[in-house]
């Protein structure tokens, strides 16, 4: 979590640089979730109720992602 400022006091270079590296991870991650998300099995529910079931379609969505960014990258 970024560091905040309490009382009104401005925060240390350090602190600083240390937001700036969070929010900019920050940004990208949730660049990925969104496209991610373009795979619209992630934004329905579905009828099935294992526990494993959940994780498995983010990483296949995530899979399928990596391969269209490799394809872009070999055209």
């Amino acid at each position: 979590m970024p560091t905040l400022k309490l009382g009104g006091r401005d925060l240390y270079l350090a602190q600083k640089q240390q937001n700036k590296e969070i929010s900019s991870f920050k940004v990208k991650v949730e660049h990925a979730i969104g496209r991610v998300k373009i795979f619209h099995i992630l934004k329905e529910r579905y009828p099935c109720h294992k526990l494993f079931f959940d994780d498995l379609v983010f990483e296949f969505a995530c899979g399928l992602h990596n391969f269209r960014l490799s394809a872009r990258l070999i055209n």
